[in-house]
């Protein structure tokens, strides 16, 4: 099976995008399934919905390089836009540790994005 590799498009990052926020918005619900009472199952109904969509999107995903290179890409990036939103939105502390993890973070996707994905 000959593994035909897409040049990184617009189309990438933006599977990419909606990837993230699909799961990040499909854990959202979930959680918010426990909360409502009166509307559990619609919520677990969307949340599922959601991660079928994340899922589509990781297919469409697969089309730009290596299943292992592009999920850690994608957890990366997830990871990232998690720490800003705990820091911006939740207003949590930073400290030592949490910056240098970030920052290694951000040269994984560095090295990943630029010299990894096929």
């Amino acid at each position: 099976m000959i593994n035909k590799v897409q040049p990184i498009t617009i189309y990438f990052y933006l599977y990419l995008f909606l990837i993230t926020v699909s799961s990040i918005s499909s854990q959202y619900v979930f959680k918010m399934s426990y909360v409502s009472n009166s509307n559990a199952n619609t919520f677990i109904i969307f949340g599922l919905l959601l991660y079928t969509f994340t899922g589509y999107c990781v297919y469409k995903l697969l089309n730009y390089g290596n299943l292992f290179i592009l999920n850690i890409i994608w957890h990366l990036v997830y990871f990232i836009i998690l720490f800003i939103i705990g820091f911006l939105v939740f207003k949590q502390k930073l400290n030592y540790q949490k910056i240098v993890a970030l920052v290694f973070g951000l040269i994984s996707l560095i090295i990943f994005m630029f010299y990894g994905i096929e």
